[in-house]
Protein backbone atom coordinates (compact mmCIF):
# COMPACT_ATOMS: atom_id res chain seq x y z
CA UNK A 1 0.00 0.00 0.00
CA UNK A 2 1.98 3.10 -1.40
CA UNK A 3 -0.72 6.10 -0.34
CA UNK A 4 -0.21 7.62 3.12
CA UNK A 5 -2.39 10.90 2.19
CA UNK A 6 -3.60 13.37 4.64
CA UNK A 7 -7.63 12.88 4.44
CA UNK A 8 -8.56 15.36 1.71
CA UNK A 9 -11.14 18.74 1.93
CA UNK A 10 -13.87 17.93 -0.01
CA UNK A 11 -16.58 20.28 -1.41
CA UNK A 12 -19.26 20.29 0.83
CA UNK A 13 -21.92 20.97 -1.91
CA UNK A 14 -21.53 18.31 -4.14
CA UNK A 15 -25.04 16.27 -4.66
CA UNK A 16 -24.93 12.33 -5.63
CA UNK A 17 -28.96 12.49 -5.94
CA UNK A 18 -27.76 11.21 -9.52
CA UNK A 19 -25.57 8.01 -9.58
CA UNK A 20 -21.96 8.98 -10.48
CA UNK A 21 -20.65 7.32 -13.36
CA UNK A 22 -16.81 7.26 -13.14
CA UNK A 23 -16.45 5.98 -16.74
CA UNK A 24 -20.03 6.89 -19.05
CA UNK A 25 -21.39 3.32 -20.27
CA UNK A 26 -21.27 4.48 -23.88
CA UNK A 27 -16.71 5.72 -22.90
CA UNK A 28 -15.95 2.23 -21.89
CA UNK A 29 -15.09 0.67 -24.83
CA UNK A 30 -12.46 3.35 -25.11
CA UNK A 31 -11.22 2.11 -21.95
CA UNK A 32 -9.96 -1.22 -22.28
CA UNK A 33 -6.54 -2.41 -24.12
CA UNK A 34 -6.86 -3.20 -27.76
CA UNK A 35 -3.85 -5.86 -27.80
CA UNK A 36 -4.86 -7.00 -31.29
CA UNK A 37 -4.16 -3.42 -32.59
CA UNK A 38 -1.37 -2.40 -30.48
CA UNK A 39 0.80 -5.92 -30.05
CA UNK A 40 0.03 -8.91 -32.20
CA UNK A 41 -2.98 -8.87 -34.58
CA UNK A 42 -3.23 -12.73 -34.72
CA UNK A 43 -1.99 -15.75 -32.33
CA UNK A 44 0.10 -16.36 -35.16
CA UNK A 45 2.05 -13.05 -35.03
CA UNK A 46 2.80 -13.45 -31.85
CA UNK A 47 4.06 -16.98 -32.11
CA UNK A 48 6.48 -15.92 -35.37
CA UNK A 49 7.70 -13.01 -33.12
CA UNK A 50 8.68 -15.39 -30.16
CA UNK A 51 10.30 -17.73 -32.25
CA UNK A 52 12.21 -14.92 -34.20
CA UNK A 53 13.23 -14.19 -30.35
CA UNK A 54 14.50 -17.47 -29.68
CA UNK A 55 16.19 -17.31 -32.65
CA UNK A 56 18.03 -13.93 -32.52
CA UNK A 57 19.07 -15.68 -28.68
CA UNK A 58 20.53 -18.70 -29.86
CA UNK A 59 22.30 -16.76 -32.31
CA UNK A 60 23.96 -14.34 -30.02
CA UNK A 61 24.81 -16.95 -27.27
CA UNK A 62 27.11 -18.77 -30.48
CA UNK A 63 28.70 -15.11 -30.39
CA UNK A 64 28.90 -15.19 -26.77
CA UNK A 65 30.87 -18.52 -26.85
CA UNK A 66 33.20 -17.58 -29.42
CA UNK A 67 36.48 -16.95 -27.46
CA UNK A 68 38.17 -14.64 -29.81
CA UNK A 69 35.47 -11.61 -30.42
CA UNK A 70 37.27 -9.18 -32.57
CA UNK A 71 36.75 -5.23 -31.54
CA UNK A 72 34.15 -4.78 -33.68
CA UNK A 73 32.39 -7.96 -33.18
CA UNK A 74 31.97 -7.50 -29.47
CA UNK A 75 29.97 -3.77 -30.59
CA UNK A 76 28.21 -5.76 -32.87
CA UNK A 77 27.11 -8.24 -30.04
CA UNK A 78 26.05 -5.61 -27.71
CA UNK A 79 23.91 -3.45 -30.42
CA UNK A 80 22.23 -6.82 -31.59
CA UNK A 81 21.42 -8.14 -27.75
CA UNK A 82 19.92 -4.18 -27.12
CA UNK A 83 17.53 -4.59 -30.02
CA UNK A 84 17.02 -8.13 -28.80
CA UNK A 85 16.05 -6.76 -25.17
CA UNK A 86 13.92 -4.41 -26.66
CA UNK A 87 11.88 -7.13 -28.67
CA UNK A 88 11.47 -9.50 -25.66
CA UNK A 89 10.00 -6.15 -23.57
CA UNK A 90 7.53 -5.89 -26.24
CA UNK A 91 6.39 -9.74 -25.71
CA UNK A 92 6.90 -9.16 -22.21
CA UNK A 93 4.41 -6.39 -21.68
CA UNK A 94 1.83 -7.91 -24.43
CA UNK A 95 1.58 -11.18 -22.07
CA UNK A 96 2.21 -8.93 -18.88
CA UNK A 97 -1.11 -6.94 -19.69
CA UNK A 98 -2.98 -10.49 -21.14
CA UNK A 99 -2.37 -12.15 -17.31
CA UNK A 100 -3.14 -8.70 -15.50
CA UNK A 101 -6.85 -8.28 -17.49
CA UNK A 102 -7.41 -12.21 -16.87
CA UNK A 103 -5.49 -14.01 -13.94
CA UNK A 104 -7.01 -17.00 -15.24
CA UNK A 105 -4.84 -17.04 -18.26
CA UNK A 106 -2.15 -19.38 -16.57
CA UNK A 107 -0.63 -19.43 -20.63
CA UNK A 108 0.41 -15.76 -20.81
CA UNK A 109 2.34 -16.31 -17.17
CA UNK A 110 3.79 -19.57 -18.15
CA UNK A 111 4.52 -18.01 -21.78
CA UNK A 112 6.38 -15.13 -19.86
CA UNK A 113 7.87 -17.50 -16.92
CA UNK A 114 9.63 -19.18 -19.69
CA UNK A 115 10.92 -16.15 -21.79
CA UNK A 116 11.89 -14.40 -18.95
CA UNK A 117 14.19 -17.67 -18.10
CA UNK A 118 15.54 -17.76 -21.47
CA UNK A 119 16.26 -14.20 -21.96
CA UNK A 120 17.85 -14.38 -18.58
CA UNK A 121 20.98 -17.07 -19.61
CA UNK A 122 22.05 -14.41 -22.41
CA UNK A 123 21.75 -11.40 -19.88
CA UNK A 124 24.03 -13.54 -17.70
CA UNK A 125 26.19 -14.57 -20.77
CA UNK A 126 26.86 -11.29 -21.97
CA UNK A 127 27.56 -9.94 -18.58
CA UNK A 128 30.17 -12.76 -18.61
CA UNK A 129 31.82 -11.91 -21.51
CA UNK A 130 32.15 -8.44 -20.69
CA UNK A 131 33.57 -8.89 -17.47
CA UNK A 132 36.58 -11.12 -18.68
CA UNK A 133 37.89 -8.69 -22.09
CA UNK A 134 40.95 -7.60 -21.18
CA UNK A 135 41.75 -3.80 -20.46
CA UNK A 136 43.17 -2.60 -23.76
CA UNK A 137 40.18 -4.44 -25.77
CA UNK A 138 37.73 -2.84 -23.83
CA UNK A 139 39.43 0.43 -24.44
CA UNK A 140 39.65 -0.33 -28.16
CA UNK A 141 35.67 -1.16 -28.37
CA UNK A 142 35.07 2.62 -26.52
CA UNK A 143 37.23 3.87 -28.30
CA UNK A 144 35.62 3.23 -31.17
CA UNK A 145 32.17 3.47 -29.83
CA UNK A 146 31.54 5.68 -27.21
CA UNK A 147 27.96 5.69 -26.81
CA UNK A 148 28.89 2.08 -25.36
CA UNK A 149 31.30 3.42 -22.70
CA UNK A 150 29.06 4.18 -19.86
CA UNK A 151 27.74 0.05 -20.37
CA UNK A 152 30.44 -1.52 -20.60
CA UNK A 153 32.02 0.53 -17.44
CA UNK A 154 29.21 -0.20 -15.12
CA UNK A 155 29.90 -4.32 -15.88
CA UNK A 156 33.11 -4.24 -15.64
CA UNK A 157 32.80 -2.54 -12.17
CA UNK A 158 30.49 -4.66 -11.23
CA UNK A 159 33.17 -7.35 -12.01
CA UNK A 160 33.53 -8.69 -8.48
CA UNK A 161 30.19 -9.74 -8.28
CA UNK A 162 30.21 -10.97 -11.42
CA UNK A 163 29.36 -15.05 -11.41
CA UNK A 164 31.31 -17.36 -13.67
CA UNK A 165 28.97 -19.75 -15.48
CA UNK A 166 29.95 -22.87 -13.69
CA UNK A 167 28.87 -20.88 -10.32
CA UNK A 168 25.78 -19.66 -11.74
CA UNK A 169 25.11 -23.40 -12.73
CA UNK A 170 25.89 -23.90 -8.96
CA UNK A 171 23.50 -21.76 -7.70
CA UNK A 172 20.30 -22.35 -10.04
CA UNK A 173 18.76 -25.01 -8.37
CA UNK A 174 18.28 -22.48 -5.31
CA UNK A 175 16.30 -20.51 -7.28
CA UNK A 176 13.32 -21.05 -5.68
CA UNK A 177 14.41 -18.99 -2.47
CA UNK A 178 14.06 -15.75 -4.61
CA UNK A 179 10.82 -16.47 -5.79
CA UNK A 180 7.65 -14.61 -4.09
CA UNK A 181 5.40 -16.87 -5.76
CA UNK A 182 4.06 -17.26 -2.40
CA UNK A 183 2.27 -13.73 -2.30
CA UNK A 184 -0.10 -14.58 -5.32
CA UNK A 185 -0.49 -17.98 -3.79
CA UNK A 186 -1.79 -16.47 -0.26
CA UNK A 187 -3.59 -13.42 -2.11
CA UNK A 188 -5.75 -15.78 -4.00
CA UNK A 189 -6.39 -17.00 -0.76
CA UNK A 190 -7.73 -14.37 0.80
CA UNK A 191 -11.50 -13.56 1.73
CA UNK A 192 -13.01 -9.74 2.39
CA UNK A 193 -16.03 -8.81 3.83
CA UNK A 194 -18.40 -6.43 1.98
CA UNK A 195 -18.80 -3.17 4.32
CA UNK A 196 -22.14 -2.07 5.19
CA UNK A 197 -23.15 2.01 4.37
CA UNK A 198 -26.16 3.38 3.86
CA UNK A 199 -25.92 3.29 0.26
CA UNK A 200 -25.14 -0.02 -0.01
CA UNK A 201 -21.88 -2.17 0.74
CA UNK A 202 -18.51 -1.72 -0.70
CA UNK A 203 -15.66 -4.62 -1.77
CA UNK A 204 -13.22 -3.50 0.93
CA UNK A 205 -10.49 -4.58 -1.26
CA UNK A 206 -11.99 -3.41 -5.32
CA UNK A 207 -13.51 -0.93 -4.03
CA UNK A 208 -11.29 0.63 -2.01
CA UNK A 209 -11.44 4.41 -2.81
CA UNK A 210 -14.91 4.14 -1.91
CA UNK A 211 -14.78 3.87 1.83
CA UNK A 212 -11.33 6.32 2.08
CA UNK A 213 -12.86 8.84 0.95
CA UNK A 214 -16.22 8.09 2.78
CA UNK A 215 -17.45 11.32 4.37
CA UNK A 216 -17.63 9.47 7.06
CA UNK A 217 -13.95 8.55 9.11
CA UNK A 218 -15.56 5.65 11.37
CA UNK A 219 -16.53 4.14 7.65
CA UNK A 220 -12.81 5.11 6.31
CA UNK A 221 -11.73 3.67 9.97
CA UNK A 222 -13.88 0.38 9.10
CA UNK A 223 -12.91 -0.28 5.85
CA UNK A 224 -9.18 -0.13 6.74
CA UNK A 225 -9.95 -2.74 9.53
CA UNK A 226 -11.51 -4.90 7.56
CA UNK A 227 -8.87 -5.20 4.79
CA UNK A 228 -6.49 -5.46 7.34
CA UNK A 229 -8.58 -8.73 8.47
CA UNK A 230 -8.91 -9.79 4.82
CA UNK A 231 -4.83 -9.85 4.48
CA UNK A 232 -4.48 -11.56 8.31
CA UNK A 233 -6.34 -14.83 7.19
CA UNK A 234 -2.70 -15.52 5.21
CA UNK A 235 -0.89 -14.14 8.02
CA UNK A 236 1.05 -16.77 9.45
CA UNK A 237 1.79 -18.34 5.95
CA UNK A 238 2.96 -14.83 4.94
CA UNK A 239 4.82 -14.07 7.37
CA UNK A 240 6.90 -17.46 7.62
CA UNK A 241 7.59 -17.13 4.06
CA UNK A 242 8.32 -13.99 4.00
CA UNK A 243 11.42 -14.38 6.38
CA UNK A 244 12.67 -17.34 4.77
CA UNK A 245 12.14 -14.78 1.35
CA UNK A 246 14.47 -12.35 2.63
CA UNK A 247 17.01 -14.66 3.95
CA UNK A 248 17.23 -16.49 0.52
CA UNK A 249 17.73 -13.08 -1.02
CA UNK A 250 20.29 -12.19 1.24
CA UNK A 251 21.93 -15.66 0.78
CA UNK A 252 22.07 -14.71 -3.14
CA UNK A 253 23.20 -11.80 -2.60
CA UNK A 254 26.18 -12.71 -0.17
CA UNK A 255 26.99 -15.69 -3.04
CA UNK A 256 27.60 -13.04 -5.69
CA UNK A 257 30.03 -11.40 -3.37
CA UNK A 258 27.83 -8.29 -1.47
CA UNK A 259 28.01 -8.05 2.10
CA UNK A 260 24.48 -8.90 1.73
CA UNK A 261 21.10 -7.76 0.15
CA UNK A 262 20.93 -3.92 1.82
CA UNK A 263 24.60 -3.77 0.42
CA UNK A 264 23.41 -5.24 -2.92
CA UNK A 265 20.71 -2.55 -3.34
CA UNK A 266 23.11 0.21 -1.74
CA UNK A 267 25.27 -0.45 -4.82
CA UNK A 268 22.53 -0.91 -7.59
CA UNK A 269 21.11 2.54 -6.64
CA UNK A 270 24.73 3.81 -6.40
CA UNK A 271 24.47 5.17 -2.87
CA UNK A 272 27.36 5.15 -0.40
CA UNK A 273 26.08 3.16 3.20
CA UNK A 274 25.69 6.03 5.30
CA UNK A 275 23.27 7.72 3.10
CA UNK A 276 20.35 6.21 3.97
CA UNK A 277 20.76 6.78 8.02
CA UNK A 278 20.42 10.44 6.35
CA UNK A 279 17.84 10.12 5.03
CA UNK A 280 15.74 8.19 7.40
CA UNK A 281 17.26 11.01 9.92
CA UNK A 282 16.05 14.03 8.58
CA UNK A 283 12.89 13.49 7.70
CA UNK A 284 12.01 11.59 10.81
CA UNK A 285 13.03 14.61 12.40
CA UNK A 286 10.56 16.83 9.87
CA UNK A 287 7.69 14.77 10.59
CA UNK A 288 7.76 15.06 14.14
CA UNK A 289 7.67 18.57 13.22
CA UNK A 290 5.07 18.27 11.16
CA UNK A 291 2.86 16.15 13.43
CA UNK A 292 3.26 18.95 16.10
CA UNK A 293 0.69 21.53 13.32
CA UNK A 294 -2.26 19.95 13.67
CA UNK A 295 -3.42 17.06 15.83
CA UNK A 296 -7.21 17.13 15.41
CA UNK A 297 -9.10 14.04 15.11
CA UNK A 298 -11.77 14.44 12.70
CA UNK A 299 -14.76 12.63 12.82
CA UNK A 300 -16.53 13.48 9.74
CA UNK A 301 -15.44 15.35 6.01
CA UNK A 302 -17.16 16.70 3.65
CA UNK A 303 -18.19 14.43 0.70
CA UNK A 304 -15.49 13.71 -2.17
CA UNK A 305 -14.83 15.55 -5.39
CA UNK A 306 -15.04 12.86 -7.93
CA UNK A 307 -14.29 12.75 -12.14
CA UNK A 308 -15.29 11.33 -14.32
CA UNK A 309 -12.74 9.89 -16.47
CA UNK A 310 -12.97 12.34 -19.67
CA UNK A 311 -12.52 15.43 -16.94
CA UNK A 312 -9.58 13.53 -14.96
CA UNK A 313 -7.82 13.09 -18.65
CA UNK A 314 -9.17 17.30 -19.50
CA UNK A 315 -7.31 18.42 -16.09
CA UNK A 316 -4.25 16.17 -16.95
CA UNK A 317 -3.76 17.28 -20.14
CA UNK A 318 -3.94 20.73 -19.28
CA UNK A 319 -1.78 20.50 -16.68
CA UNK A 320 1.47 18.65 -17.83
CA UNK A 321 1.20 20.90 -20.84
CA UNK A 322 3.81 23.46 -19.18
CA UNK A 323 6.47 20.19 -20.06
CA UNK A 324 5.82 21.32 -23.65
CA UNK A 325 5.05 20.53 -27.05
CA UNK A 326 6.73 17.14 -27.07
CA UNK A 327 5.40 15.75 -23.46
CA UNK A 328 2.16 17.70 -24.45
CA UNK A 329 2.09 15.30 -27.29
CA UNK A 330 2.67 11.83 -25.89
CA UNK A 331 -0.18 12.38 -23.21
CA UNK A 332 -2.48 13.23 -25.97
CA UNK A 333 -1.91 9.75 -27.51
CA UNK A 334 -1.54 8.08 -24.38
CA UNK A 335 -5.27 9.14 -23.25
CA UNK A 336 -7.10 9.23 -26.29
CA UNK A 337 -9.61 6.21 -25.83
CA UNK A 338 -9.12 5.39 -29.90
CA UNK A 339 -5.71 4.26 -29.26
CA UNK A 340 -6.69 1.60 -26.74
CA UNK A 341 -3.75 1.99 -24.81
CA UNK A 342 -5.29 2.46 -21.10
CA UNK A 343 -7.50 -0.05 -19.31
CA UNK A 344 -9.57 1.00 -16.54
CA UNK A 345 -12.01 -1.74 -15.72
CA UNK A 346 -13.00 -5.25 -16.27
CA UNK A 347 -15.26 -8.34 -15.56
CA UNK A 348 -12.46 -10.64 -15.05
CA UNK A 349 -9.85 -11.72 -12.68
CA UNK A 350 -7.99 -8.80 -12.67
CA UNK A 351 -4.35 -8.35 -11.09
CA UNK A 352 -5.19 -6.23 -8.13
CA UNK A 353 -2.47 -3.41 -8.24
CA UNK A 354 -3.89 0.25 -8.22
CA UNK A 355 -1.71 1.20 -11.32
CA UNK A 356 1.38 0.20 -12.99
CA UNK A 357 2.92 1.95 -16.70
CA UNK A 358 4.93 1.21 -19.26
CA UNK A 359 8.82 2.52 -18.38
CA UNK A 360 10.65 0.79 -21.16
CA UNK A 361 11.61 2.61 -24.29
CA UNK A 362 9.16 0.44 -26.54
CA UNK A 363 6.12 1.10 -28.73
CA UNK A 364 3.74 1.30 -27.31
CA UNK A 365 3.51 3.12 -23.70
CA UNK A 366 0.45 1.43 -21.57
CA UNK A 367 -1.30 2.34 -18.35
CA UNK A 368 -3.47 -0.40 -16.48
CA UNK A 369 -5.25 0.20 -13.19
CA UNK A 370 -7.41 -2.59 -11.35
CA UNK A 371 -10.33 -0.05 -11.98
CA UNK A 372 -11.26 3.56 -11.87
CA UNK A 373 -13.56 5.29 -9.11
CA UNK A 374 -13.70 9.04 -10.25
CA UNK A 375 -11.43 9.92 -6.83
CA UNK A 376 -9.23 12.43 -6.13
CA UNK A 377 -6.34 9.06 -5.61
CA UNK A 378 -7.55 7.97 -9.50
CA UNK A 379 -6.39 11.48 -10.42
CA UNK A 380 -3.32 11.54 -8.91
CA UNK A 381 -2.66 8.35 -9.69
CA UNK A 382 -2.94 8.92 -13.12
CA UNK A 383 -0.98 12.11 -13.63
CA UNK A 384 1.69 9.98 -11.74
CA UNK A 385 2.29 6.68 -14.10
CA UNK A 386 1.82 9.34 -17.16
CA UNK A 387 5.41 10.01 -15.85
CA UNK A 388 6.30 6.66 -16.31
CA UNK A 389 4.77 6.16 -19.57
CA UNK A 390 5.79 9.45 -21.33
CA UNK A 391 9.01 8.98 -20.21
CA UNK A 392 9.13 5.56 -22.36
CA UNK A 393 7.88 7.22 -25.50
CA UNK A 394 10.13 10.14 -25.44
CA UNK A 395 12.73 7.25 -24.84
CA UNK A 396 11.50 5.33 -27.82
CA UNK A 397 11.39 8.09 -30.30
CA UNK A 398 14.87 9.67 -29.26
CA UNK A 399 15.82 5.93 -30.13
CA UNK A 400 17.17 4.92 -26.64
CA UNK A 401 19.22 1.88 -26.87
CA UNK A 402 17.92 -0.58 -24.35
CA UNK A 403 21.13 -1.24 -22.70
CA UNK A 404 20.51 2.33 -21.21
CA UNK A 405 16.53 1.80 -20.88
CA UNK A 406 16.82 1.90 -16.76
CA UNK A 407 18.56 3.09 -13.72
CA UNK A 408 18.19 3.76 -10.15
CA UNK A 409 14.28 3.24 -9.43
CA UNK A 410 14.13 6.30 -7.83
CA UNK A 411 14.75 8.30 -11.03
CA UNK A 412 11.46 6.66 -12.78
CA UNK A 413 9.25 7.58 -9.67
CA UNK A 414 10.98 11.15 -9.70
CA UNK A 415 9.04 11.59 -12.80
CA UNK A 416 5.56 10.15 -11.74
CA UNK A 417 5.71 11.81 -8.09
CA UNK A 418 6.79 15.43 -9.91
CA UNK A 419 3.24 14.86 -12.35
CA UNK A 420 1.46 14.85 -8.95
CA UNK A 421 2.89 18.07 -7.87
CA UNK A 422 2.35 19.82 -11.16
CA UNK A 423 -1.31 18.54 -11.53
CA UNK A 424 -2.15 20.47 -8.38
CA UNK A 425 -0.05 23.47 -9.06
CA UNK A 426 -2.02 23.90 -12.01
CA UNK A 427 -5.37 23.14 -10.45
CA UNK A 428 -4.96 25.58 -7.56
CA UNK A 429 -3.38 28.10 -9.62
CA UNK A 430 -6.15 27.52 -12.65
CA UNK A 431 -9.05 27.23 -10.69
CA UNK A 432 -11.75 30.27 -10.61
CA UNK A 433 -13.60 28.49 -7.49
CA UNK A 434 -12.89 29.34 -4.12
CA UNK A 435 -13.56 26.35 -2.36
CA UNK A 436 -12.27 24.03 -4.83
CA UNK A 437 -8.92 26.41 -4.98
CA UNK A 438 -8.86 25.42 -1.68
CA UNK A 439 -9.41 21.97 -1.95
CA UNK A 440 -6.91 21.75 -4.63
CA UNK A 441 -4.13 23.58 -2.79
CA UNK A 442 -4.50 21.43 0.55
CA UNK A 443 -3.98 18.09 -2.16
CA UNK A 444 -0.77 19.88 -3.12
CA UNK A 445 0.61 20.27 0.33
CA UNK A 446 -0.11 16.67 0.41
CA UNK A 447 1.91 15.68 -2.60
CA UNK A 448 4.58 17.52 -0.72
CA UNK A 449 4.38 16.35 2.69
CA UNK A 450 4.31 12.27 0.86
CA UNK A 451 7.91 12.69 1.19
CA UNK A 452 6.60 11.12 5.00
CA UNK A 453 4.21 8.59 3.73
CA UNK A 454 7.19 7.07 1.47
CA UNK A 455 9.75 7.27 4.18
CA UNK A 456 6.91 5.58 6.47
CA UNK A 457 7.09 2.73 4.31
CA UNK A 458 10.83 2.69 3.40
CA UNK A 459 11.73 2.91 6.74
CA UNK A 460 9.12 -0.26 7.79
CA UNK A 461 10.71 -2.49 5.22
CA UNK A 462 14.43 -1.62 6.11
CA UNK A 463 13.55 -2.62 9.48
CA UNK A 464 12.12 -5.28 8.65
CA UNK A 465 14.87 -6.50 6.59
CA UNK A 466 17.54 -5.95 8.90
CA UNK A 467 15.87 -7.10 11.86
CA UNK A 468 15.28 -10.86 10.06
CA UNK A 469 18.43 -10.76 8.92
CA UNK A 470 20.27 -9.27 12.22
CA UNK A 471 18.57 -12.46 13.60
CA UNK A 472 15.66 -10.41 15.65
CA UNK A 473 12.69 -11.34 13.80
CA UNK A 474 11.57 -14.86 13.73
CA UNK A 475 7.76 -14.93 13.70
CA UNK A 476 5.02 -13.12 12.20
CA UNK A 477 4.33 -11.54 15.60
CA UNK A 478 8.38 -10.24 15.50
CA UNK A 479 6.91 -8.65 12.07
CA UNK A 480 3.94 -6.58 13.61
CA UNK A 481 6.39 -5.76 15.86
CA UNK A 482 9.16 -4.45 14.29
CA UNK A 483 6.49 -3.08 11.89
CA UNK A 484 4.80 -0.89 14.57
CA UNK A 485 8.35 0.24 15.97
CA UNK A 486 9.44 1.74 12.74
CA UNK A 487 5.96 3.51 11.91
CA UNK A 488 5.38 5.06 14.67
CA UNK A 489 8.99 6.64 14.18
CA UNK A 490 6.96 8.55 11.11
CA UNK A 491 2.99 8.47 12.11
CA UNK A 492 2.88 7.71 15.90
CA UNK A 493 -0.76 8.55 15.83
CA UNK A 494 -1.77 6.09 13.04
CA UNK A 495 -0.63 2.74 15.42
CA UNK A 496 -2.59 4.13 18.37
CA UNK A 497 -6.17 4.99 16.49
CA UNK A 498 -5.75 1.94 14.38
CA UNK A 499 -3.92 -1.17 15.86
CA UNK A 500 -4.42 -2.90 12.88
CA UNK A 501 -1.84 -1.13 11.09
CA UNK A 502 0.43 -3.37 12.45
CA UNK A 503 -0.11 -6.02 9.45
CA UNK A 504 1.00 -3.20 7.10
CA UNK A 505 4.29 -5.68 5.94
CA UNK A 506 1.38 -7.85 4.28
CA UNK A 507 -0.64 -5.04 2.67
CA UNK A 508 3.08 -3.38 1.32
CA UNK A 509 3.10 -5.29 -1.72
CA UNK A 510 6.77 -4.53 -2.65
CA UNK A 511 7.95 -6.01 0.21
CA UNK A 512 7.54 -9.15 -1.83
CA UNK A 513 7.48 -8.10 -5.18
CA UNK A 514 10.63 -6.19 -5.08
CA UNK A 515 12.15 -5.92 -1.10
CA UNK A 516 13.71 -2.28 -0.05
CA UNK A 517 12.45 -0.79 -3.27
CA UNK A 518 10.36 1.89 -1.00
CA UNK A 519 13.74 3.53 -0.72
CA UNK A 520 13.67 4.36 -4.08
CA UNK A 521 9.95 5.76 -3.10
CA UNK A 522 11.10 7.75 -0.43
CA UNK A 523 14.44 8.89 -2.58
CA UNK A 524 12.05 9.81 -5.42
CA UNK A 525 9.72 12.13 -3.09
CA UNK A 526 12.99 14.03 -2.41
CA UNK A 527 13.69 14.70 -6.05
CA UNK A 528 10.31 15.19 -6.88
CA UNK A 529 10.54 17.98 -4.02
CA UNK A 530 13.01 19.55 -5.53
CA UNK A 531 12.43 19.54 -9.06
CA UNK A 532 9.47 21.26 -8.00
CA UNK A 533 11.41 23.73 -6.06
CA UNK A 534 13.33 24.42 -9.27
CA UNK A 535 9.89 25.10 -11.59
CA UNK A 536 8.79 27.25 -9.40
CA UNK A 537 12.13 29.39 -9.62
CA UNK A 538 12.99 29.55 -12.62
CA UNK A 539 10.60 27.35 -15.17
CA UNK A 540 12.24 27.79 -18.71
CA UNK A 541 15.47 26.54 -17.93
CA UNK A 542 14.30 23.79 -15.30
CA UNK A 543 11.86 22.10 -18.25
CA UNK A 544 14.71 22.68 -20.75
CA UNK A 545 16.78 20.39 -19.06
CA UNK A 546 14.03 18.22 -17.13
CA UNK A 547 13.27 16.66 -20.86
CA UNK A 548 16.55 16.28 -21.84
CA UNK A 549 16.82 14.15 -18.77
CA UNK A 550 13.85 12.31 -19.80
CA UNK A 551 15.02 11.87 -23.77
CA UNK A 552 18.04 10.59 -23.21
CA UNK A 553 17.45 7.90 -20.59
CA UNK A 554 20.23 6.67 -18.40
CA UNK A 555 23.18 7.09 -19.98
CA UNK A 556 25.29 7.94 -17.00
CA UNK A 557 25.74 8.15 -13.36
CA UNK A 558 22.80 9.55 -11.20
CA UNK A 559 25.79 12.35 -10.05
CA UNK A 560 26.08 13.27 -13.36
CA UNK A 561 22.65 12.87 -14.84
CA UNK A 562 21.28 15.15 -11.91
CA UNK A 563 24.24 17.47 -12.31
CA UNK A 564 22.67 20.33 -14.77
CA UNK A 565 20.14 20.77 -11.81
CA UNK A 566 22.78 21.39 -8.77
CA UNK A 567 21.37 17.94 -7.10
CA UNK A 568 23.58 15.54 -5.49
CA UNK A 569 21.76 13.06 -3.44
CA UNK A 570 25.17 11.49 -1.67
CA UNK A 571 25.18 14.93 -0.53
CA UNK A 572 23.65 15.25 3.34
CA UNK A 573 22.98 19.04 2.54
CA UNK A 574 20.63 17.48 -0.51
CA UNK A 575 17.94 15.77 1.86
CA UNK A 576 17.98 18.69 4.91
CA UNK A 577 17.15 21.15 2.01
CA UNK A 578 14.47 19.12 0.67
CA UNK A 579 12.72 18.24 4.67
CA UNK A 580 13.26 22.34 5.52
CA UNK A 581 11.19 23.39 2.33
CA UNK A 582 8.81 20.29 3.44
CA UNK A 583 8.65 21.66 7.02
CA UNK A 584 7.97 25.19 6.05
CA UNK A 585 5.58 24.59 3.50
Amino acid sequence: MRYFFILLLILPFLSFAQKFEPIPEKSKPGYQFNLQKNFFPTETDYYKKVAELSDSLCYINSLLNNENNAMNEWISIIQQYSRVEATYRVIDLYLFLRFAINMNDEKADRESDSLRNMIRLTRTLIKQKIAAIKVKEADKITTVAPGLTYYIKTIRNEKLHILTPAEEKLIEPYRYTRSSGFYDDAFGKMKFEKLKTADGEIDVLRERSAWENDPDVNIQKSGSRMLFEGYAGQRDFLGYNYIQFIKGLNANAVSRNYEGLINEKLNSWMLPANSLQSFFDNIIKGAKENSEKDSTTKTTAPAPMRFTIQEATGKIEKALSVLGKDYKIEVANLLDPQQGRIDLFGDGNRIPIRGTASVYPVFPSIFYALNYEGYMIDLTLLAHEIGHAVQASLMYKNEVPMIYATGPAYFTESFGKFNELLLFDFLCTNEKDNIKRKVYANELKNKIDVLYGSTHEAYIEYSLVKGILYGNIKTPNDLDSFTVKAGAAIFPGLYKEQPEHKGLWMIMETNFREPLHNINDMIAAALAIKYYQLYKSDKVNFIARYLTLLKEGYHDSPPNLLKSFGIDIRDENFIKSVVEFVVQY
